[in-house]
Order: C-alpha cells, then structure tokens, then sequence
C-alpha cells in the first residue's frame, strides 16, 4: 500500500507483513549466531514458559475454586485405547509392518500378505493375519540379497518375455559382473 504525502510516496506495510518482515530478519540474525538475537530470543522462551505456568497455575486455582463450592471435576477421558487394534486400515497395516502403503497394497496384490476382510464396508487387515504373513515372508527370504536380486532378475524376464531388447543387455551385464 503506498501513501502519499507532500510529493513523497511512502510505502506503507500492513501490521502482519511488518510483523513477518521482523520475524524473518531475526531469524537470519539467529542463523548468524548474533548475540543481541539470541539474547532476544532466550528473553521470549523465558517469557512464553513463564507465561504457561501462569496459565497452568490459573487454571489450579479455579479447579479448586471449583470443587470449594462443590462443582465436581470429572477426570480427562483418555480417547485412545492402550489396547492395540486387532483390524487395521490400509495406511495402518502398512505401517505396522514399515512400509508405505502403495508397497502394501502391491504386496497384497501379489497374494504376499493377506486380503482385507470386509468389515461393513470397510476393508480392515487382521493383525494377526499380517503377523503369519511377515514369519512366511521372513522364512522364505533369509537372505534379502539374494532375494532382491532374484526380484530383479525376475523383472529382466518379464522384460525378455515383452520383447524388449534392453533386457538381454542388463542381462548379460549381471552375468558378466555376477551380480
């Protein structure tokens, strides 16, 4: 926004791009290693930690102001169960075993982990299920080297076998070095 004012222009910033504008160049100054910044900024971490426990004490005394006059306090409901669920989405069934969800869902399309059971609708991956399927796969590749490059190879013939001749290259390549 500019602003003129005697035949001079002045530009004039709004109160959050002035704001963004400070906080930008006392993060640089902090990068730097600026003493006068770190100063600052250890002066607002104080002032923030002190400021919550103002809040948390605050907070103290009206709970027992609260329960002085005889309001009952009811304790925070825990939302999350400790107990493990035993039906897990997809991105949880990946995650449960560590990987990303579209290497999940190749792997079940492979028939290499189970199939979802549906559950109103909702497909859900029995934990158990995954458990076995993770020993079975566990079992089969006790050398994941090994496994990977029988993968690899794998792919060089399904390659061959859709006629392209980059395949018997990358074949003879891996003969040569016996990889």
């Amino acid at each position: 926004m500019t602003k003129i004012a005697g035949g001079r222009v002045y530009m004039m910033q709004s109160r959050e791009e002035m704001a963004a504008r400070l906080r930008a160049r006392h993060a640089a100054r902090l990068a730097a290693g600026d003493p006068r910044a770190i100063r600052i900024q250890a002066a607002r971490d104080r002032a923030e930690i002190e400021q919550r426990e103002q809040d948390q004490r605050e907070r103290a005394k009206l709970i027992q102001d609260l329960k002085a006059v005889g309001v009952q306090i009811r304790p925070k409901i825990e939302t999350r169960s400790p107990i493990a669920p035993r039906a897990l989405n997809a991105d949880g069934a990946a995650a449960y075993l560590g990987m990303g969800v579209t290497k999940f869902r190749e792997l079940v399309k492979e028939d290499k982990l189970p199939r979802p059971v549906d559950l109103d609708g909702m497909p859900r991956w029995d934990r158990v299920e995954l458990d076995a399927a993770f020993e079975t796969m566990k079992e089969q590749t006790a050398d994941p080297h090994k496994a990977g490059r029988a993968r690899i190879q794998a792919r060089i013939d399904a390659q061959k076998i859709a006629g392209r001749p980059w395949a018997d290259i990358v074949s003879l390549d891996r003969e040569r070095t016996g990889r």
